[in-house]
């Protein structure tokens, strides 16, 4: 059947089968329906079956009108703001919820638990210039819990942060596992200004906020300042400037001998512990030992070697590295051993020992006069 009124606009109602349809016969861009009520519900549409009871189905726009949020609304009320910018708003049964898909703006609140995926592009957040604004604010007001202020995870192996131009500010420092940086923070703020530094290497300033590093010197050197008293240096002290000190293991006029030297490793003189000396060795890097063999070593493969202990138990090699030894040669006279650095743990007040050792089987029996190791 067919509706009509003002001339030639007619509205139609069609029922075909379980549906109505109203539409508009003509082209005069008027409403096929319309209703003006002064109730809450202008038209409402029930299903008895649960399905969907309404469809609008348009090709153009449809049109809600801007107005004031209503004061009492009900859950699933949609309502075009007019007092917030004409935005798209529902309610979900608490609070009023702007539609914010599709645009760029984040001048919304959002429920607790919100989440945005960026799975098209990044969420940039651009502020315009002379706006004065900060680019993200997050205010943390849990001081019961005091949980962190922002926390990325980040499952793959890029950058979790990269800024240009940027600083932290934090009551109490920062805390961080590590820290990687591709220009090495400068001394002005609590660096080095070095990207890489030596084992041994002396850090020193070269000038004004600069620092430099000296490469570690040899064996016995010592630190000095240079000529034009700019810089340091390493500088092998001359031989008046070196202090020596010795340890006497045996003084005596008369040779003491040892007959039948053993084959394995045996304290000096046969065993016997009253050569064993108390000395601190703190300032001390390098010894030698120093023996005057009265009566040869037959086979020309004996030892003198230096051990060390910090309890008179426990005895190690005095060298750093390898023994601190001399050899003891099918001759008789002062023999001299080499300098060797002394192991760091001899470097403090330590008991001395010598051992002595002949390296093949046969029979020596080598007589010592004035024997010590030599400390400097």
């Amino acid at each position: 059947f067919d509706l009509g009124s003002n001339g030639n606009r007619w509205a139609n109602v069609y029922v075909t089968g379980n549906s109505l349809r109203v539409g508009n016969d003509e082209t005069n861009d008027d409403f096929a329906l319309s209703f003006t009520s002064g109730t809450p519900d202008v038209l409402s549409f029930v299903h008895p079956e649960g399905v969907t009871p309404l469809k609008i189905y348009s090709t153009g726009a449809i049109n809600l009108a801007a107005a004031g949020l209503p004061g009492t609304p009900t859950t699933g009320d949609i309502a075009i703001d007019s007092g917030d910018s004409n935005k798209l708003k529902w309610y979900d049964g608490s609070a009023w919820q702007t539609a914010g898909a599709g645009t760029t703006s984040l001048d919304t609140a959002y429920n607790n638990g919100t989440t945005i995926t960026a799975d098209s592009g990044a969420v940039a957040i651009t502020v315009p210039d002379t706006s004065n604004n900060a680019g993200l604010v997050i205010t943390q007001n849990d001081t019961t819990n005091n949980p962190v202020g922002l926390q990325i995870t980040n499952a793959g192996t890029g950058n979790d942060i990269t800024a240009t131009n940027w600083s932290i500010t934090k009551a109490g420092g920062i805390t961080a596992d590590s820290l990687a940086l591709t220009t090495a923070l400068a001394v002005t703020s609590g660096g080095t200004g070095l990207n890489s530094v030596a084992a041994g290497d002396v850090l020193y300033a070269s000038a004004a906020n600069t620092l430099a590093s000296l490469a570690k010197g040899t064996a016995g050197q010592v630190l000095t300042m240079n000529v034009g008293a700019t810089a340091p240096e390493w500088q092998t002290p001359s031989g008046s400037a070196v202090s020596t000190s010795n340890v006497t293991i045996l003084a005596s006029d008369v040779p003491q001998a040892w007959n039948n030297l053993p084959t394995t490793i045996t304290e000096f003189v046969g065993g016997n512990t009253y050569h064993r000396a108390l000395t601190d060795l703190t300032n001390s890097t390098q010894a030698r030992i120093v023996t005057n063999l009265t009566s040869s070593c037959s086979s020309a493969t004996c030892y003198l070697r230096a051990e060390y202990s910090t309890d008179g138990s426990v005895w190690n090699a005095l060298a750093s590295t390898g023994n601190l030894e001399v050899l003891l040669p099918n001759a008789t006279g002062v023999q001299v051993g080499t300098w060797i650095n002394i192991a760091t743990g001899s470097q403090a007040d330590v008991y001395i020992r010598l051992m002595g050792i002949n390296k093949t089987v046969s029979t020596s029996d080598p007589a010592f006069g004035n024997t010590y190791i030599q400390f400097k």
